[in-house]
């Protein structure tokens, strides 16, 4: 490790932090854009039904990952 002593490790200052938190709002921002977007717009076209039917499709599907994903984890965690 001869290398070691000439590394500088430079910690984030304010602005790491301030830039994690525009990544995490610019993110927010697309994924409501997808899930919402749609259904935003069949709404203003007076198609309230199928946009809600798009909504809950798409809440649905995304609360169903979610729950496999867990489970797989807990399983992982049990016979591991």
């Amino acid at each position: 490790m001869w290398f070691a002593p000439k590394t500088v490790v430079i910690r984030p200052q304010f602005l790491g932090g301030a830039l994690m938190l525009m990544l995490l709002v610019f993110s927010a921002a697309i994924t409501g854009a997808l899930v919402f977007g749609y259904p935003v717009y069949l709404a203003l076209k007076n198609e309230i039904t199928k946009a809600l039917q798009v909504l809950g499709f798409t809440l649905l599907f995304c609360f169903l990952l979610g729950l496999s994903i867990l489970s797989i984890l807990i399983l992982f965690q049990l016979y591991a």
